[in-house]
């Protein structure tokens, strides 16, 4: 089934979120889950307002970076992409 291929085709991406408030962290993983190709979000680590997240992602790292601009403009409060 396609929705197998796109699970296994998914690759694991590291994304350090800076200046990130608990609350505003929470929201900016919520809305990045539910993206399309976005198969799983972790939280690896999050301390003095910086976290670092694993998201498994199907589709090329240029991709998750222009999802990342998207949900920086203004769909998650205190999001900017480095």
């Amino acid at each position: 089934a396609q929705w197998q291929e796109d699970v296994f085709n998914a690759a694991a991406y590291e994304i350090t979120v800076a200046n990130a408030d608990y609350n505003n962290l929470q929201l900016f993983k919520e809305a990045l889950a539910y993206s399309l190709g976005i198969n799983d979000v972790i939280e690896r680590s999050f301390a003095e307002n910086v976290a670092m997240l694993e998201v498994a992602f199907a589709g090329s790292a240029d991709q998750l970076g222009m999802l990342l601009n998207e949900l920086a403009e203004p769909k998650v409060k205190g999001f900017v992409p480095r």
